[in-house]
C-alpha cells in the first residue's frame, strides 16, 4: 500500500510540475531571482563532484541557524566537502554570502525521484540532513535506495502538521521510519516524532540551532541599547497582516509623535504592496532599497525593499514586530530580535517559534498580542523610554544564551555516527581551519 500511495504521489507531483513551473515564472515577474537557475529545480546541476555532507535548509532562517553547525564541521574538517540545498532565492542569497568559497550552493530539485536520484548519483554524500520539518517522501526514500543515512536536525513538527501526517500514516510511517536520527528542538516534537514512525532510540532532543546564533552575533553597526532612537521596526512583514499592524502603528504615531519606522517585509516586491496600504491610512512612506536607517523619519515609515538587513534594523531600534504570526504561517525568528537586544511583539500564530517563545515571554522580552490595541499597548513602554528596552533586550539576550548549545550537539551526533573523518591536530589544521572560519 505504501509503495502505492508513493507512485500515485509522484504521479501528482508530475501533473503539477507545469502548473508549479508556470508559477516560478509569475513568481519571477515580482521577483526575478525565481526564474533564476531553474534547471537545478529539475535537477540539472552543472558537474558531478562528490560530497561528504548535504544539507538541506529550505530559506534564511534555516541557512542563518546552519551557520555555527557549518562554521565548527569546516574549523575541524577544512577540507570537509558540504552541498547545501535551498528552496527560497532568499535563503540562496544567504547561503552564497554566508559561504562563498566552502560550500556548494545549489536549488533542491522538486521531490521526483528521478530529479532527487540525480543529485544522489552525481554527488554521492555520505550524509543527507534536512532541516526542521522538511520530510518529502521522494527525497528520503532515494537516500535510503542509495543507502545514504537521513538526519532530521533542529527537527520541529507542530501539532497542525503531525495531525496533517497522520492523515496519510500509509505514506509517512516509511518515510520516517526512513530517518535514521531526529534531533529535535523539544520533548513535545521528539514525542510526534516518535508517534509519526520515528525509531525512537533515533531520536533525542538537542535544542534549536538559531540560539547558537549569539555566540556569533551579527557583524552590524550597534548602538548601545539606552541611547537606541525612537524607532520601531515591523520585520518580515506578511501580507494579510497588514491591517492589525498598520492600525496599531496609527494609535502609536498619535502616542509618540516622534516615532520613526523602518518596514521590512518578508518578500522582496511586496513593498509597493504595503505602500500602498499604508498611504490608503494617510501614512507617509518611502520605499528605498538599501538600509540606511539614519535617514528614517518621524511619522514617516521606511520599508526597505532588500534583504539582509534584519539584523541592522532591529540593532538599531527600540522594539519590533516580527512577522507571519498574525497569520497562520507559523511566525519568523523572534531570537533574530532578541539575539541583538531588540525587545518584540508576536502573533498568536508562532508554533515555528515555540520554545523561544516560551522563554522570552516568562522574562517579558517578548509579548504575544492579536490585535491593534493590544499591539500598541505592549510596545508603547519600550518605544517610549530607553531604558525600559534596554533592560527588556538584556534579558532576552540572557534567555536566548541560555538555550544555546544544539550545534554542538548536533556535531557531536554526525561525528559518532562515523560521518566524519578522523579529527586533526590542532596544530596541523590551525592555518587552515582560520581560512575555513573565516567564510562564514
Amino acid at each position: 500500500m505504501a509503495a502505492g500511495l508513493r507512485t500515485l504521489y509522484s504521479t501528482l507531483w508530475w501533473l503539477a510540475l507545469p502548473a508549479v513551473l508556470t508559477r516560478a515564472l509569475v513568481r519571477g515577474r515580482r521577483d526575478p531571482r525565481y526564474r533564476e537557475h531553474l534547471a537545478e529545480r529539475l535537477g540539472r546541476w552543472p558537474g558531478a563532484a562528490p560530497c561528504d555532507l548535504w544539507f538541506h535548509a529550505v530559506s534564511m532562517g534555516e541557512v542563518r541557524a546552519l551557520r555555527v553547525l557549518v562554521g565548527l564541521l569546516l574549523e575541524s574538517w577544512p577540507a570537509l566537502r558540504i552541498l547545501m540545498t535551498v528552496t527560497t532565492p532568499t535563503g540562496r542569497a544567504a547561503a552564497e554570502a554566508a559561504y562563498p568559497r566552502s560550500v556548494e550552493v545549489r536549488y533542491l530539485p522538486y521531490d521526483l525521484g528521478a530529479l532527487v536520484g540525480s543529485v544522489f548519483a552525481t554527488r554521492s554524500p555520505r550524509a543527507l540532513v534536512l532541516m526542521e520539518a522538511e520530510l518529502w517522501p521522494n527525497l528520503i526514500a532515494c537516500a535510503n535506495a542509495h543507502d545514504v543515512p537521513v538526519f532530521l536536525i533542529n527537527a520541529r513538527l507542530s501539532a497542525r502538521s503531525a495531525r496533517r501526517h497522520r492523515k496519510f500514516a500509509a505514506l509517512g510511517r516509511p518515510m520516517f521510519a526512513g530517518i535514521s536520527q531526529v534531533l529535535c528542538q523539544s520533548q513535545t516534537d521528539a514525542a510526534r516524532f516518535v508517534r509519526l514512525g520515528c525509531r525512537e532510540a533515533g531520536v533525542s532532543v538537542v535544542g534549536s540551532l538559531k540560539f547558537d546564533r549569539l555566540s556569533t552575533a551579527p557583524a552590524v553597526d550597534r548602538v548601545c541599547e539606552a541611547e537606541r532612537p525612537l524607532r520601531l521596526v515591523l520585520g518580515c512583514l506578511r501580507r494579510g497582516e497588514e491591517s492589525i499592524v498598520f492600525d496599531a502603528l496609527a494609535a502609536l504615531q498619535t502616542r509618540l509623535p516622534g516615532l520613526e519606522t523602518v518596514l521590512i517585509p518578508r518578500q522582496v516586491g511586496d513593498a509597493a504592496f504595503f505602500a500602498k496600504a499604508l498611504a490608503a491610512r494617510g501614512i507617509p512612506v518611502e520605499v528605498v532599497t538599501q538600509a540606511d536607517f539614519t535617514k528614517a523619519k518621524a511619522g514617516e515609515v521606511r520599508i526597505v525593499d532588500a534583504t539582509g538587513v534584519l539584523d541592522a534594523a532591529y540593532a538599531n531600534a527600540r522594539a519590533a514586530y516580527v512577522g507571519g504570526a498574525l497569520v497562520p504561517l507559523g511566525g519568523h525568528s523572534v531570537a533574530d530580535a532578541l539575539a541583538v537586544g531588540c525587545p518584540a511583539v508576536t502573533g498568536p500564530f508562532h508554533h515555528n517559534n515555540t520554545v523561544a517563545v516560551e522563554a522570552l515571554t516568562a522574562v517579558d522580552a517578548l509579548r504575544v498580542v492579536d490585535a491593534p490595541e493590544s499591539f500598541a499597548d505592549a510596545l508603547a513602554p519600550w518605544l517610549a523610554e530607553a531604558g525600559l528596552s534596554a533592560a527588556a533586550g538584556a534579558a532576552g539576550q540572557a534567555a536566548l544564551a541560555s538555550l544555546a548549545g544544539a550545534s554542538a550537539a548536533t556535531l557531536a551526533a554526525l561525528e559518532s555516527a562515523g560521518l566524519l573523518p578522523a579529527r586533526e591536530s590542532a596544530s596541523a589544521g590551525a592555518e587552515r581551519s582560520a581560512g575555513a572560519a573565516s567564510s562564514v
